[in-house]
């Protein structure tokens, strides 16, 4: 007798961290272990927060590219140092 209808939008829990580092010759093996582990806890709080997280991994020395997780954090490449290519990506 009460048929109210109503509906109310369920809000998404979804969530993409952009993981943005630069592998110029100025970060050293230790600066990228430091970055690694700002990453982790950074996931981690995300993973908490939300059900679905999507990572971004982009890499800028002269020209940013996405990579994947190994690539991010263990290859090698020089170059100078321009972020505004990786924010435009």
């Amino acid at each position: 007798r009460f048929n109210n209808l109503v509906k109310v939008p369920q809000p998404s829990s979804k969530a993409v961290m952009f993981c943005i580092m630069d592998v110029s010759g100025s970060m050293s093996r230790e600066i990228k272990d430091i970055a690694k582990r700002f990453f982790l806890l950074l996931y981690l709080f995300l993973e908490r927060n939300y059900e679905a997280i999507e990572v971004v991994f982009i890499r800028h020395h002269t020209e940013a590219r996405e990579c994947n997780e190994h690539d991010f954090f263990y290859a090698r490449e020089t170059g100078g140092t321009i972020v505004s290519s990786a924010l435009v990506l």
